[in-house]
């Protein structure tokens, strides 16, 4: 099972910035997710604008965007991790190199796609894909 994320832990934030510090479009998302008060909506939002997507606003924008992902996510957390476990905050990291690396996902979205991925059921969110 996963442990979840503490937002308010100022050390999550300084292991994602020191971990994946080279990536700067990644630390300009975690700035930005931070400048939304972790609101990762209004983050993923104001990144896609910035990524020169059309976002609609809708509450479930992300949520919609990130299932784009679903497939080749959960295929990679099953190969890498077989059960979903661990502590969220360090496979963050994994996911956000995995979709640096491995799929289309606009550079600026990588980052709040992770987080968001990570806060849900991820046995749920993969069954889909079963």
């Amino acid at each position: 099972m996963l442990q979840p994320i503490d937002y308010r832990d100022p050390s999550v934030w300084s292991q994602w910035r020191q971990a994946l510090a080279d990536y700067p479009h990644v630390l300009k998302a975690i700035d930005t997710v931070e400048d939304c008060e972790v609101n990762l909506e209004d983050a993923a939002i104001t990144l896609a604008l910035q990524a020169h997507l059309e976002p609609d606003g809708s509450n479930d924008w992300l949520a919609r965007f990130a299932k784009r992902y679903r497939s080749s996510i959960c295929r990679e957390f099953r190969h890498q991790h077989g059960e979903f476990s661990g502590a969220a905050h360090l496979l963050v990291i994994h996911l956000v190199r995995y979709l640096e690396s491995d799929t289309d996902c606009p550079n600026l979205l990588i980052f709040p796609v992770s987080l968001w991925v990570l806060s849900q059921d991820l046995a749920e969110f993969c069954q889909a894909v079963d």
